[in-house]
């Protein structure tokens, strides 16, 4: 698999990431197409898995300071309805988390999804406390990934 990253929307990544969300979030989980393409994304970096040159998962992100820490808010994270339970998503994961790396990244934070959770704890995300929330007309949780700084 290959990966490939574009910060903003002018771009055909942009527009491979928009396909898969559309049908994962859109068409199977009915989000209006309003809160999907949010008009945060030409703030945000766009990666996207390729299979054959065919996009198959994706996850938007941004980077914040907190506590004078750098952090990365991963989003919109999605893999295509036929790739899922294949370890494409769990590709991406490893992919996102090691540019964390990379960029000296001190924490990774995501909503999961409440059905996602199992997942997002297999390549090591904690959930942040027991509230849960609607997000979309989602139930969703805060997880939080701490990166290892010996890594860096």
């Amino acid at each position: 698999m290959i990966f490939k990253y574009q910060l903003g929307t002018d771009g055909e990544i942009y527009q491979d990431a928009l396909s898969i969300r559309r049908a994962v979030f859109i068409d199977e989980q009915d989000v209006s197409e309003s809160l999907e393409i949010d008009g945060n994304d030409e703030q945000c970096w766009h990666v996207v898995g390729y299979l054959d040159a065919l996009p198959i998962v994706t996850a938007r992100f941004y980077i914040f300071n907190q506590s004078d820490k750098l952090c990365l808010k991963l989003q919109r994270i999605a893999t295509s309805a036929s790739y899922r339970r294949q370890g494409y998503g769990r590709a991406l994961m490893e992919q996102v988390i090691e540019w964390a790396h990379q960029q000296k990244i001190s924490q990774i934070h995501l909503s999961s999804q409440i059905q996602a959770i199992g997942f997002y704890q297999t390549v090591g995300f904690n959930t942040c406390n027991d509230a849960i929330y609607l997000d979309a007309g989602i139930e969703h949780q805060d997880m939080i990934y701490q990166v290892n700084k010996k890594d860096l």
